[in-house]
């Protein structure tokens, strides 16, 4: 057997730094802030997230931190114009996504719940309230979201969930089971889909924000358009 070389050799997961090739000259399409923000993620994922990837899978941790660093540089809900984020255009959002992913996949995943599944709802459906409330603290990372979407019995298909959410003075009492959560492990805040009025069909479902402090704060997003 031959003498180890390269990442092996040296223990150092930059020996070979990330180099792609354009075969489709797709760079030439991109504009000015496309590049800046495409640069600016793969510099993230390739020097602060890729480092400790393997380290992360050893030990199995997830690490909660990146979050922080990922909301420092403006990638969390990056399409979102104001409320602390930066309103780029889609093609930067995949740009960011691309980069993240390129490096590991559950990362991505996290970015992607984050921006996507919890920060745009509340932005398209939630209160004035909800949104000053809760997106500037999802863009900086002080809030991590998840998504209670896919259930035991139906997978995610959302016209069949058995989760319901009834009304109960001030609040909300949500009554089901759920899986596969992204986030879950360190989330503060957390999308419910839930059924309000199964009697209206796709048109009874809403998505219930849960604050999970103490005590729990629970309010609701109507999903009407």
């Amino acid at each position: 057997m031959g003498p180890q070389t390269g990442l092996h050799r040296r223990g150092n997961p930059m020996a070979f730094p990330f180099r792609g090739v354009d075969f489709l000259e797709l760079d030439s399409l991109l504009t000015e802030q496309e590049r800046m923000v495409r640069d600016t993620a793969r510099g993230y994922a390739q020097d602060k997230l890729f480092p400790r990837v393997l380290l992360d899978y050893r030990e199995e941790r997830f690490d909660r931190a990146v979050f922080s660093e990922m909301g420092a540089l403006g990638l969390l809900g990056s399409t979102i114009d104001g409320y602390g984020c930066p309103g780029v255009n889609y093609v930067c959002y995949g740009l960011i996504a691309r980069e993240i992913e390129r490096v590991d996949s559950s990362y991505r995943s996290a970015l992607s719940v984050q921006s996507s599944l919890v920060m745009w709802p509340i932005y398209a459906y939630g209160t004035e309230e909800q949104r000053q409330k809760y997106l500037p603290k999802l863009a900086t990372g002080e809030l991590v979201g998840a998504i209670a979407m896919t259930e035991p019995g139906t997978g995610s298909d959302l016209q069949g969930v058995k989760t319901s959410a009834k009304r109960d003075g001030n609040g909300y009492v949500v009554n089901g089971a759920k899986t596969f959560i992204t986030n879950g492990g360190t989330a503060n805040l957390i999308i419910v889909v839930c059924k309000t009025d199964p009697a209206a069909g796709a048109k009874g479902t809403s998505l219930v924000v849960v604050r999970l402090n103490c005590p729990p704060e629970v309010s609701m997003i109507t999903v009407g358009r």
